[in-house]
């Protein structure tokens, strides 16, 4: 991961060396700490419902063999083998280690097998840590301060440790698609994307502001190759699938994963809560089946076409500011805006959708301090959503207590979104942070194109 960013040049002295050990001495301790938090929660299981569902797909993985898993005969309901390709693999990977051929309701009580279903999660969230770590490495305080924060970040540690969820794989790459882009790797960018997008498809809500920047920054021809790199890869994961269950299975994950639950927000205190909230007259239920997203909101307008619609709009004006804007150094920023409105605006969003949007904030804050702000508010929107759920999951009795603050919360990051807007867009630095400087590279195309800015 390291590779990823410009290592130090050694010199005949001792400086640099000592400056290495002394990273490591920042890092392991914030890694150790990181796990052990996270190491009370590994072997419990927080929902039942998504453990049982994931080793239905190992067990089919196990019987059909990996390639033949999307085949379009295996009909599983509505929520039909939804994650792509990689995250598959780790399904895969996961039946291979336990080494059972059939897993029955006595292996979800095995400790060993919940801990195999989190491993690759908690792993990818380590590695979140220590990719933050070795991008601030050269800034004292940032390097241990963010990468600390994400080590006792609690909605970090419930969503992946306790609940298992796959949000942390998704986001990593995320990550450093956005940190290579920083470091003007554009190819090695469209790479990790692609990777991204291969584990669960929200990472695709990036795919408009990697286009742009990588055009804008390095033209057309770093473009194409860009795309070319990304489109390689998702070929040569995608071609073993598609020769086994067939091209269309194969892209089911994509084609076929939306409307599985189709409410106006499964879970998540986002605008569409609100909506639904304020138009009841009291607080949404979870999983409320009364406000589903196929409902007609004007003639034969749907919400779920509103809600499309808007997140439409909020992701063109967002361009158009960073068209305006893409040479300089804000791509977490701007990120982070983004993968907000992809939580707040769309319907049928889940509550640990903000995962992203929390982590790109908190790692934005090095680029505007301004982000400080933002990044603490979602710490306690984020925590506070998915912890509810949680408790609702795990002890029903007292869902609703556990909602009281849940409209207000929705608020929040309603007033978060647009405040994050205005700073990612339509708010200037009077003096921006180190990061936000221009790479010579980017300096020279800014010369190139002066006239057209």
């Amino acid at each position: 991961m390291a590779a990823i960013f410009s290592m130090p040049v050694f010199k005949h002295s001792y400086e640099p060396m000592t400056r290495h050990l002394t990273g490591r001495t920042v890092l392991i301790p914030i890694l150790a700490l990181a796990l052990l938090l996270r190491a009370g929660f590994i072997t419990d299981i927080l929902y039942r419902g998504d453990i049982e569902h994931f080793a239905i797909w190992i067990n089919i993985i196990q019987a059909r063999g990996l390639f033949h898993f999307y085949d379009p005969w295996l009909r599983m309901g509505a929520w039909d083998r939804a994650y792509p390709p990689l995250a598959t693999l780790s399904f895969g990977a996961v039946g291979a280690s336990y080494g059972v051929h059939v897993l029955t309701k006595a292996s979800l009580q095995d400790p060993l097998f919940i801990v195999l279903m989190k491993l690759f999660p908690v792993v990818c969230e380590l590695g979140l840590i220590a990719a933050a770590y070795f991008w601030l490495r050269e800034r004292p305080i940032l390097r241990w301060l963010i990468p600390g924060l994400l080590a006792i970040y609690p909605g970090l540690i419930v969503t992946t440790a306790w609940w298992g969820q796959h949000e942390s794989p998704y986001t990593l790459f995320l990550v450093l698609t956005l940190l290579a882009l920083n470091k003007d790797r554009p190819k090695l960018a469209w790479l990790w994307f692609g990777i991204a997008v291969l584990l669960k498809q929200p990472a695709a809500a990036l795919s408009p502001l990697l286009l742009v920047v990588t055009f804008r920054r390095y033209g057309l021809r770093t473009l194409v190759l860009s795309l070319a790199v990304f489109g390689l890869l998702l070929g040569a994961v995608l071609a073993p699938f598609a020769i086994a269950s067939g091209p269309k299975a194969a892209l089911s994950p994509y084609l076929n994963a939306s409307d599985a639950y189709p409410n106006m927000t499964n879970n998540a205190y986002n605008f569409w809560y609100t909506v639904a909230s304020l138009n009841k007259g009291q607080l949404l239920k979870f999983e409320e089946r009364a406000y589903v997203d196929y409902r007609r909101l004007l003639g034969n307008f749907t919400y779920k076409q509103a809600g499309l619609a808007i997140f439409g709009v909020f992701v063109l004006l967002s361009m158009i500011g960073t068209w305006h804007d893409a040479l300089e150094r804000r791509e977490l920023v701007w990120a982070a805006a983004l993968f907000l409105g992809f939580f707040m605006l769309p319907t049928q969003v889940h509550e640990r959708y903000i995962y992203p949007a929390a982590v790109l904030a908190l790692l934005a804050a090095a680029q505007d301090r301004r982000l400080w702000v933002i990044a603490g508010a979602l710490a306690w929107t984020f925590t506070y959503n998915v912890l509810s759920v949680a408790v609702a999951y795990r002890w029903p009795a007292i869902t609703l207590g556990a909602q009281v603050l849940a409209l207000p919360t929705a608020v929040v990051n309603i007033v978060l979104l647009v405040v994050l807007t205005h700073i990612a867009w339509y708010s200037r630095l009077r003096a921006l942070p180190p990061d936000s400087a221009l790479s010579p590279a980017s300096a020279s195309l800014q010369l190139q194109s002066g006239a057209s800015d």
